[in-house]
């Protein structure tokens, strides 16, 4: 029981020593202080109605019509690559079958 209540305390004057010392450290490496600078102007932010979507990214009107048929099976292909690329290399992993390129034009 001695021995614990020594550790006990040998620990709390280690910390209390540590403490001290780390404050004075702080206190040395504190800049001395400037004359008050003149900070900029701060102005609202003015927050569009749409966050996510500006008016400027909205197609122009005279841009063909996409269907929606068209997007939707070209991204089901796209898909079916990956699928087919994602078996293939479970079948067989190696590293050249992992960094080859696809066949998809979805991709930039």
């Amino acid at each position: 029981m001695e021995m614990f209540l020594i550790l006990v305390m040998v620990s709390v004057l280690v910390g209390g020593v540590s403490a001290v010392l780390l404050l004075a450290a702080e206190r040395a490496n504190a800049p001395s202080p400037r004359p008050a600078e003149r900070r900029p102007e701060t102005r609202p932010v003015v927050v569009p109605s749409h966050f996510f979507a500006s008016d400027r990214l909205r197609p122009a009107d005279d841009w063909p019509a996409i269907p929606i048929d068209l997007l939707v099976s070209q991204i089901n292909g796209h898909v079916r690559l990956e699928h087919a690329a994602m078996e293939a290399f479970l079948l067989s992993p190696n590293a050249q079958s992992l960094h080859s390129r696809t066949t998809s034009t979805l991709v930039n």
